[in-house]
């Protein structure tokens, strides 16, 4: 039986279950869930409720995105939870609405982990998700450094536009990190005033090239007709 609910033989699972007495494995729940046979694994759930799914398990239905079997799950494996993979990988897949589920349940994991890894891969409803949970304190830099990577330019200006941190703050950081490129990113967002402290900046921190580039930049805006 078990061996039929790994590849989701429900037919199989079924007529070992009404026709012989061995039953299944202890592990024969998990192995279904891990491989997505949410058929399989309601019908373990109806005839063999002692069964329980282990977290790694569990962090693969997360991962892979299947809420419904992922909350089917959560009402029968006991004590047994995710681990911290479930939140960070989910996240980096985008199933926003499996990154939901896991913060409304408290599943262990670092936010700002999975921030960063959803901002990398472009996924813009899990970064609003993750970064409603962040306390003001909590550094998006990494996050917003990772989305400018990959021109997610809609992911930086919303973390750019977060009023309760300070964007001039990311441009100086940048500076810090003498990343030119990244900088370049940042220009679509920041300000006159921003641009113009993160030369200063630069300049202060020896980053001769960056502080060049910045005052270009200012000169242009400057020199741009006001619409």
């Amino acid at each position: 039986m078990t061996v039929a609910a790994i590849y989701g033989h429900l037919d199989i699972v079924r007529f070992l279950h009404e026709n012989r007495t061995e039953g299944c494995s202890e592990d024969t729940l998990s192995l279904a869930a891990q491989n997505l046979h949410l058929d399989v694994v309601k019908f373990l759930r109806e005839h063999y409720p002692q069964l329980q799914c282990c977290s790694s398990a569990l962090d693969r239905v997360a991962a892979k995105g299947n809420l419904e079997l992922l909350a089917l799950l959560y009402t029968c494996s006991g004590n047994t939870e995710c681990t911290a993979t479930a939140l960070t990988a989910a996240a980096k897949n985008g199933h926003s609405d499996v990154v939901a589920f896991l913060l409304q349940h408290q599943a262990e994991g670092s936010v700002s982990e999975a921030l960063t890894l959803a901002a990398l891969r472009g996924h813009l409803e899990v970064v609003k998700l993750l970064h409603a949970q962040l306390s003001p304190s909590e550094s998006t830099f990494a996050a917003l450094e990772a989305a400018a990577r990959r021109h997610h330019h809609t992911i930086v200006q919303f973390l750019w536009e977060d009023p309760t941190r300070e964007s001039s703050d990311f441009l100086k950081q940048a500076v810090d990190a003498g990343n030119i490129a990244i900088v370049r990113v940042f220009l679509r967002c920041a300000s006159l005033e921003q641009l113009d402290e993160g030369r200063e900046y630069a300049l202060q921190q020896n980053r001769t090239k960056i502080a060049a580039l910045l005052m270009r930049v200012l000169d242009d805006r400057r020199t741009q007709p006001s619409s």
